[in-house]
């Protein structure tokens, strides 16, 4: 980083310069929201039956919220924003010594609720009528430019900067973060009705391993799936169909010994194996392990239709992992669900 006495200037975000302080600060696009974005979501404690039977429940931010039930919270929340925005703002202005430029862009109707729209409102009020005073500073109002008190300060230490070797970056490649980087969400399609889902195979995958994971045994299925729905992991109208598929595939008479009650049993349990030689200490964690006296049966569930050697090679890490553990008589299963098929795995 760039120090005092160099001709140079630090980059930094608004939170990053809290506490900081330096002669002159330039604010470069200096607007932002007042309020929310629309759908953030606001987890809010109704008391209005029957939404009061839930201790806490998800709510997409927007302004038809002041029409229902929780216009108190949407108000509280809309007003809670302009302040630390308005936090926001001060501190920005207030990292300036001697000098400080904010550089507003004009703002449009659809930004009407942002921080370059009030600074704007305000200017406007400020140069009307000749009213240009602010507090002891006299504003110099100019077509698009509005300025307080005297420049001076770079102009009279222009000559004091450190004439050191600098290494000058003749290019620095950048391109727009948005399209690069944003959030999954685990139930992203919950706030949109009209979302007709269509899974890919890993999120079936994924969907169908969070519902076998929380079987213990066949009395479990219906918790199970009622369960993915109340997190928003399942729709309402798809439990029946799942409910349906696992009970048909749980229905085997092998896999239906797995399900029962007569085994100890560890779901989605990670265990460590000790670093061997030049090779890390490193996890492994099965689907499914049942221990039942002397015998210890590993599950590893696969969704599809695809059967790779890689999914072997897994199975067998999981069993030589048991036998470092002390457990001998093992025995381990590849159970391609859809399928219906099984795959009995030795090492």
């Amino acid at each position: 980083t760039a120090n005092d006495k160099q001709n140079a200037i630090k980059i930094l975000t608004i939170h990053k310069s809290k506490g900081l302080q330096f002669k002159v600060v330039i604010v470069p696009f200096c607007t932002w929201s007042l309020v929310p974005k629309n759908n953030s979501i606001l987890w809010l404690s109704p008391q209005v039956q029957p939404f009061s039977e839930m201790e806490h429940i998800p709510v997409g931010y927007s302004k038809a919220l002041a029409n229902t039930i929780f216009y108190e919270d949407y108000f509280n929340e809309k007003t809670q924003s302009y302040v630390d925005n308005l936090n926001l703002l001060y501190v920005a202005f207030t990292r300036a010594e001697k000098e400080l430029y904010a550089m507003v862009p004009q703002p449009s109707r659809k930004q009407e609720q942002t921080i370059g729209a009030l600074l704007e409102d305000t200017i406007k009020s400020l140069c009307a009528n000749n009213n240009n005073e602010f507090g002891e500073l006299q504003a110099d109002c100019q077509e698009n430019m509005v300025s307080f008190g005297n420049k001076g300060y770079i102009t009279e230490t222009v000559d004091t900067y450190s004439t050191q070797t600098e290494l000058n970056i003749q290019a620095y490649p950048s391109s727009p973060i948005q399209n690069k980087l944003k959030i999954q969400y685990e139930a992203q399609g919950y706030f949109d009705s009209e979302n007709d889902l269509s899974m890919t195979p890993r999120a079936y995958g994924n969907l169908m391993h969070r519902i076998f994971s929380s079987i213990c045994t066949t009395t479990d299925v219906e918790s199970s799936i009622e369960r993915l729905v109340d997190e928003g992991l399942l729709e309402e109208k798809d439990k029946a169909f799942y409910l349906q598929k696992v009970e048909k595939s749980l229905n085997q008479p092998t896999v239906k010994e797995w399900f029962s009650e007569e085994w100890m049993l560890k779901t989605e349990a990670e265990f460590l194996l000790p670093k061997q030689k030049s090779q890390k200490a490193s996890t492994r964690r099965p689907d499914r392990v049942m221990i039942k006296n002397n015998e210890v049966v590993v599950i590893d569930y696969k969704f599809g239709t695809l059967e790779l050697p890689s999914y072997q090679k897994q199975m067998i890490a999981y069993i030589q992992g048991l036998q470092q553990m002390g457990y001998n008589n093992i025995k381990g299963y590849i159970w391609y669900v859809d399928t219906e098929k099984i795959v009995e795995i030795t090492a």
